[in-house]
C-alpha cells in the first residue's frame, strides 16, 4: 500500500516511530543490537503497563466517590487591653477652622425648634 508520494505505511510508521516524543520508541526502532532492541522493548511495555495500572487505580478511586471532609475549629483566649479608646467622629475638630464656612454649616446638627 503506497500514498500519492510513493511512500509505503511500513516507511511513514518507521519515519513516525524514529521521529517521536514518546520515550522508549525511537530507541527500540534505532538500535542496531537486537539486544538492546529486546531490552527497550520490555523497559517501553513494563512502563505503559505501570501507566495503565496507576490510570485504573486513580479512576477506580475516583468513581468511587469518596467524600472525606473534616472541619477543625480551636479558639484560642484574645487579651484584650484594660482600656480602648475609640473616637467616633468622621471630623477632626482641629481641621474644622481650615474647611470653608458653608461646609461648616452643612455639617453643624439642626436645632429643633
Amino acid at each position: 500500500m503506497a500514498d500519492d508520494n510513493g511512500e509505503s505505511l511500513k516507511d511513514v510508521l518507521k519515519d513516525l516511530g524514529e521521529n517521536t516524543s514518546v520515550h522508549g520508541i525511537p530507541k527500540i526502532l534505532t538500535s542496531k543490537n537486537r539486544l538492546l532492541k529486546v531490552f527497550w522493548l520490555v523497559v517501553f511495555l513494563g512502563t505503559s503497563a505501570y501507566l495503565c495500572l496507576q490510570m485504573y487505580a486513580l479512576f477506580e478511586d475516583y468513581y468511587s466517590y469518596p467524600i472525606e471532609t473534616t472541619v477543625s475549629l480551636k479558639f484560642n483566649a484574645i487579651q484584650y487591653p484594660a482600656v480602648s479608646f475609640c473616637n467616633m467622629n468622621p471630623l477632626k475638630k482641629s481641621m474644622l477652622p481650615e474647611t470653608p464656612q458653608k461646609l461648616q454649616d452643612s455639617l453643624k446638627p439642626e436645632q429643633v425648634r
